[in-house]
């Protein structure tokens, strides 16, 4: 956990990591740390349906500018392959979105 994350936590702010999780051992390292230091965490699993998130893919690619790449749908569709969604022992609110 990144040493601001920590001393904004310490202070009793709340802090939202949003670094991909994509591993349950990724998961578990923030859950290890955040005992560790003392704070409560809640775990956010936001889910929506493959047709949903191409279409928000193709429209992500089609405003890219700057710095930005773009990211192919194969490129996406290979990716998908690593993530692991939350067990049924990982606490976690679902957030199911479908737009």
């Amino acid at each position: 956990m990144h040493r601001i994350y920590i001393r904004l936590l310490e202070l009793n702010i709340d802090v939202i990591i949003d670094d991909g999780f994509w591993s349950r051992a990724s998961r578990d390292r923030m859950r290890k740390k955040a005992a560790e230091i003392g704070v409560n965490h809640k775990l956010y699993f936001v889910s929506a349906p493959e047709k949903v998130l191409l279409e928000r893919l193709h429209h992500r690619n089609s405003e890219v500018e700057g710095h930005s790449i773009l990211i192919s749908e194969t490129k996406f569709m290979n990716s998908k392959k690593y993530f692991e969604p939350p067990g049924p022992d990982e606490i976690f609110e679902l957030i199911e979105t479908g737009t």
